[in-house]
């Protein structure tokens, strides 16, 4: 299973880029600018397929600070949930934690 998570201190964001192309894949015609814009990215689920392809095809979050995007894989089946300090994230499940 594969999950995103930021590994910097500041949390979760998408660049302008990576949200844009993550509208598409998800039919969205408006832009992030619009104020009719559905998403909001901080409750995309991290375990999306579009999210984690958009993360993999566009390589960096640039001009957002402290926001580094990573794609990680734990196994299959695990009951998990990501928790972070100051914005660092990790995946728990009842008894590991994968950074």
């Amino acid at each position: 299973m594969k999950i995103v998570i930021n590994k910097c201190f500041g949390g979760f964001a998408l660049s302008e880029a990576r949200l844009v192309r993550y509208a598409i894949l998800k039919g969205v015609t408006t832009h992030p600018d619009d104020e009719d814009f559905p998403i909001q990215q901080w409750w995309i689920p991290r375990d999306d397929p579009d999210l984690i392809s958009v993360v993999q095809q566009i390589p960096e979050d640039e001009g957002i600070v402290g926001t580094d995007l990573h794609v990680i894989e734990i196994p299959d089946g695990v009951e998990w949930q990501i928790e972070e300090y100051d914005g660092m994230e990790h995946v728990v499940d009842r008894n590991r934690i994968w950074r």
